[in-house]
């Protein structure tokens, strides 16, 4: 699952200049591993103050610091990002609106769905973009964006701020190098994976100085699945279970936690009262800053990494009292086929926005207004509410365009699908004769 790795070195120096960031690193420190955090740990306010900390940065050590980087060993990091934000906004919205939909959201996304059915289809990306699903859940006019597009838009406004988007490589696949899927090192805060943060550069420990790994803002991280398969061409099956049963094996998965390749599959100790403190004993490689240990600097074991995460797995703990819950994209429905489509239009909105915003900074007559200041502007009001002055913008007036663009995608997947069961299903399929009854 995601997580965060803030450079703590540079938000206390930050902090003694600014109350705001002052007061949020405070809370944010003592926040993480507890099931409910005291505040709303927001993405907005978050990357707000990653930007202020990041500005400090850069003038203290007179070269560019990034506020916020993600590692990128796939171009599915990106998406899950931008998803994690996207439905905390929903969610966001559907709170302050009071909707019963809100409890169903985090329902839906917080459980596998290995099997296939249309009883989610409403959580799918089509149906989240379709005209009238905000208005049924909020009773608020959609304008111009259909759907819950008005939050995907907000969720770009924080993107184009605080994440360097030039800088993505492309949604080919996986990264050339090891390098190039890397964080920079100077980022004042890195969303990770597990495996990526044990995967760090030989110089990141004097460049980052002492690292503190915390949760992911919004409302949702996203798990992942490992898989292992045997090639039907393998010569003896008998061999390869024999593997797959070592692979998965406690000893296993302990040896992969161990050495940084993933978080186990499987439980290491049976279930009771006391897991937690069986789990201390298993050691990472990650080190982490925390000035209430002695050393400072400790090793994470496995509950602390397990701390980062949604606390509702552990026993003794309310399912309903965590502010951070699981995002499985199984939850989402038909997301197996929209995942290409969908990647796609993010990394071309990710070049056009880069493109809008360079030619915005080189243009005096119509200077580039940040992100943050829209956002705020927008509220969660719904898009038929925005302020004459947001309206004017021409980000705000070209979403709904390549929103129409992501839909029509979206709609031949769909297509095609359906077409492949008719086909699957039709008479020739299963060997009859179209014109003779079988």
């Amino acid at each position: 699952f995601g997580f965060l790795a803030c450079r703590a070195d540079a938000w206390t120096r930050a902090a003694t200049h600014d109350k705001d960031v002052n007061s949020f690193w405070e809370a944010y420190k003592a926040d993480v591993g507890k099931a409910r955090p005291g505040g709303d740990l927001t993405w907005s306010g978050f990357l707000e103050k990653a930007c202020k900390v990041a500005k400090m940065e850069s003038e203290l050590s007179k070269q560019h610091v990034p506020a916020f980087d993600l590692a990128l060993p796939a171009g599915e990091s990106f998406s899950c990002l931008v998803l994690e934000i996207w439905l905390s906004e929903i969610l966001l919205t559907l709170e302050r609106c009071e909707s019963d939909q809100a409890e169903e959201l985090r329902q839906r996304l917080g459980q596998r769905r290995w099997k296939r059915g249309r009883d989610g289809e409403a959580w799918g990306l089509q149906k989240l973009l379709r005209r009238g699903a905000r208005k049924a859940a909020t009773n608020q006019e959609e304008g111009d964006f259909p759907g819950w597009s008005l939050e995907l838009y907000k969720t770009w406004l924080l993107l184009v701020e605080a994440l360097d988007l030039e800088s993505l490589p492309s949604p080919g696949g996986r990264s050339e190098s090891a390098a190039e899927g890397q964080p920079r090192v100077t980022a004042v805060a890195v969303r990770h994976w597990y495996k990526t943060a044990c995967d760090k550069r030989e110089d990141a420990p004097r460049m980052m100085g002492s690292i503190r790994y915390g949760r992911l803002p919004g409302s949702f991280t996203t798990r992942g699945d490992w898989f292992l398969a045997v090639a039907p061409e393998s010569r003896s099956y008998l061999l390869a279970s024999r593997a797959l049963d070592l692979l998965c094996s406690v000893r296993g998965n302990r040896n992969r936690l161990e050495r940084g390749v993933g978080l186990p599959t499987r439980r290491l100790v049976r279930r009771d009262d006391g897991l937690l403190p069986q789990y201390a004993s298993f050691q990472s490689p990650l080190t982490g800053e925390d000035p209430d240990a002695l050393p400072p600097r400790k090793t994470l074991t496995y509950a602390d990494i397990r701390a980062l995460g949604s606390q509702t797995y552990l026993s003794g703990i309310d399912r309903g009292t965590d502010s951070l819950g699981w995002l499985w994209r199984s939850g989402l429905w038909n997301y197996h086929r929209h995942e290409t489509s969908w990647l796609n239009w993010l990394f071309r909105m990710a070049t056009e926005w880069v493109e809008l915003k360079s030619a915005k900074l080189k243009d005096p007559r119509e200077p580039w207004i940040r992100g943050f200041d829209i956002y705020r502007q927008i509220g969660s009001n719904g898009a038929a509410k925005v302020p004459a002055k947001v309206r004017r913008l021409d980000t705000f007036q070209k979403f709904p365009d390549a929103i129409r663009a992501l839909q029509a995608e979206l709609w031949l997947v769909d297509a095609s699908e359906e077409r492949e069961r008719a086909d699957s299903t039709a008479p020739e399929a299963k060997g009859g004769n179209p014109g003779i009854p079988t």
